[in-house]
């Protein structure tokens, strides 16, 4: 699902086989982990995001070794824009040829935006430069 980029379906999968993983010949438990909560970021609303990733045992077994994804979910999540972009540009946790589209997608960060726009009806560009750490 996730090599032809069906990421909602791909990324479901993935989550609900958090708890039951056990196929380490394919993959470390760790970039398992990681490229599920890459993917997840993607596509699950905030509400969704603390529920189901922030606060999920095995996500916080995995964020202690891989501290920049903590920094890259709890700034989405806590609406700190500047520094999930900052954490956007650390070196790729995984290094796979779908690492570089899914950071690609995170860092057209619509859901950023759209997360930000939906608390507001009318933001300044000051304002909104300011919650994204960029230049007006």
């Amino acid at each position: 699902m996730i090599s032809i980029r069906q990421l909602e379906a791909g990324g479901t999968l993935l989550l609900d086989g958090l708890s039951t993983f056990t196929a380490t010949e394919l993959t470390t438990y760790n970039d398992f982990v990681a490229l599920t909560i890459i993917i997840k970021a993607l596509t699950l609303k905030r509400v969704d995001l603390k529920k189901r990733l922030i606060t999920a045992p095995e996500v916080i077994s995995v964020l202690s070794k891989i501290p920049i994804l903590g920094d890259l979910l709890n700034s989405l999540y806590d609406c700190y824009y500047a520094k999930f972009f900052v954490a956007l540009d650390a070196p790729p946790v995984l290094v796979t040829p779908l690492a570089s589209y899914l950071l690609l997608c995170m860092r057209d960060a619509h859901l950023a935006y759209s997360q930000l726009l939906e608390s507001y009806r009318s933001l300044t560009l000051e304002s909104l430069s300011g919650a994204f750490g960029v230049g007006v």
